[in-house]
């Protein structure tokens, strides 16, 4: 049996419909991820951005970042 034929074959369970943790207040838990190198780039030169989402109002801001650091 081939490695793709036994990948299809694998049974995963599903994920959960209600997160294990929610914020009770604003900022009290937000997520946050860097994402890039973006092709082409802004016309400032920015390559890659700054995602952070409020987990209980789920207001994002978005930052875009010329470097990584």
């Amino acid at each position: 049996m081939s490695i793709s034929c036994l990948a299809g074959k694998q049974r995963r369970l599903p994920f959960p419909s209600k997160a294990k943790y929610r914020a009770q207040n604003k900022l009290e838990l937000v997520h946050g991820d860097i994402c890039g190198l973006m092709t082409p780039t802004t016309p400032s030169g920015n390559k890659y951005f700054l995602l952070l989402v409020d987990d209980l109002s789920r207001y994002m801001w978005l930052m875009l970042l010329s470097p990584k650091d």
